[in-house]
């Protein structure tokens, strides 16, 4: 598994889907926190755990049956939050998020992408 590969995908969905400039620590609060819309947040997570599936080489187009729940335990671990579920409300939705947690929770779920177990293979026959 190359670990360039998950840096610059982590990377650019932190950049493009989050707006996070960099995922390095550059010790200033206005640098280092962005306010992060919980939406945004399950979204970046999808990509980071699609985006290590298909360089495994897995089947993307079926996640496995525990996705949304493995994304919401990453999100509470790195982010304090317990549901992806908007409610219209800034205060709600929105989270003041670190750097480091991003990154850390990008990681995790590029990683949980990559481990995934591959599709199943459905025998309509008997095997010869």
């Amino acid at each position: 598994m190359s670990t360039t590969h998950k840096i610059i995908t982590t990377e650019t969905i932190a950049k493009e889907v989050l707006g996070f400039h960099t995922l390095e620590t550059r010790n200033r609060d206005q640098l280092d926190f962005r306010e992060v819309h919980v939406g945004a947040m399950y979204g970046a997570l999808r990509l980071a755990y699609l985006a290590g599936a298909q360089h495994a080489n897995h089947d993307t187009r079926s996640l496995e049956e525990t996705f949304d729940v493995q994304m919401l335990e990453l999100a509470h671990k790195h982010f304090g939050i317990k549901s992806f579920e908007q409610k219209n409300s800034d205060r709600l939705d929105f989270h003041d998020t670190a750097v480091w947690c991003v990154k850390a929770a990008l990681e995790e779920s590029y990683d949980l992408g990559s481990h995934a177990p591959a599709p199943s293979q459905k025998h309509t026959g008997p095997s010869l």
